[in-house]
């Protein structure tokens, strides 16, 4: 389970020529190819500011499910061009697909690790903003690795009350059989076979069919973690809490199913003595937090602007300024 395994649209001869090619200039958005726990490859696009570094610095991580090609350039995102231009680089990562929790998170731990390694950026100054999935992903990060600081924008927080009774009653039927699982996740074929393919030119990686982002991830859960419900507990950040330590802002609109939790979350942490900030905006839904919802006469919604506010304050003071 632990063979090589390209999980993009491209191949992994395209990973060797990015590593390869001519440094660019500092104003121009670098894609690159991190090279994960197992051999996987996670794209991700760096943006970096002009000018004398090394720079401060923001990961993103993004919501729904990865490695289906949703993730946008680290140039395209409102919120992120937002930070660019208060002087942060920009680094915007993707993640493998339906692989909820430990897989995934080593996804997310060696791009944060890339981050801290590149000469342009300060390695004591890189903070991580995740939505959703992505805010789940942030405050999982935080529990392996120490950031300056994240934020969590309506983060996943019950993973066992959400998963664990489905994905116990699957499991007899696909528990252990990870090669129904390697097929069904990597097109019809192993990891392996796969690699193989695509290292020789014989196979596109391309969009993988799905019944759907929340039974993948609970079949998933189901073949990997079967009824063992201290498995769930381990990537559950209602459960795994007390191992950040970064400053943790969590951001949620009033309507979203997960204010409770998060709310929570960051009660618990400061019980123990942590720097945790929770905000809760007015009559906002799921997803109100990247910009990218207009109403019909073009507008987005002040308290978008108001959580745009207070990342970057927060941002500000636990990122930006010099340690």
């Amino acid at each position: 389970m632990r063979g090589q395994w390209s999980i993009l649209v491209v191949g992994i001869m395209v990973y060797v020529c990015v590593l390869t090619r001519p440094a660019q200039s500092a104003s121009l958005e670098e894609q690159v190819y991190v090279r994960s726990f197992d051999g996987a490859y996670v794209a991700a696009y760096l943006r970096i500011p002009e000018g004398p570094g090394p720079h401060p610095a923001i990961m993103f991580i993004h919501g729904g499910v990865g490695g289906q090609g949703k993730m946008k350039k680290a140039s395209e995102g409102y919120v992120q061009n937002h930070m660019f231009a208060e002087g942060f680089a920009v680094f915007q990562v993707d993640y493998r697909w339906a692989h909820f929790g430990d897989e995934e998170l080593e996804d997310m731990v060696a791009c944060y690790r890339y981050l801290r390694s590149r000469p342009e950026i300060d390695p004591a100054r890189v903070g991580v903003i995740g939505g959703s999935h992505g805010g789940y992903l942030t405050m999982m990060l935080a529990t392996r690795e120490t950031p300056a600081a994240v934020v969590a924008f309506a983060g996943l927080n019950d993973i066992v009350g959400v998963f664990y009774k489905q994905a116990a009653e699957l499991a007899p039927t696909v528990e252990g059989d990870f090669d129904w699982r390697e097929r069904r996740f990597h097109h019809g074929k192993t990891i392996r076979e796969e690699s193989e393919l695509i290292e020789s030119g014989e196979l596109n990686p391309r969009a993988k069919l799905s019944k759907g982002a929340v039974r993948d991830v609970t079949e998933d859960m189901a073949s990997r973690w079967g009824t063992d419900v201290e498995l769930y507990k381990r990537y559950d950040p209602k459960y795994q809490y007390s191992l950040i330590r970064s400053p943790l802002l969590y951001l949620v609109g009033s309507e979203d199913r997960w204010r409770t939790g998060g709310k929570e979350i960051i009660e618990n942490l400061k019980k123990l003595g942590r720097t945790a900030e929770y905000s809760e905006h007015p009559e906002m839904g799921h997803g109100f937090y990247w910009g990218g919802r207009p109403d019909k006469d073009g507008n987005l919604p002040m308290e978008f602007y108001h959580a745009l506010k207070k990342t970057t304050d927060f941002m500000r003071k636990w990122v930006k300024q010099e340690p």
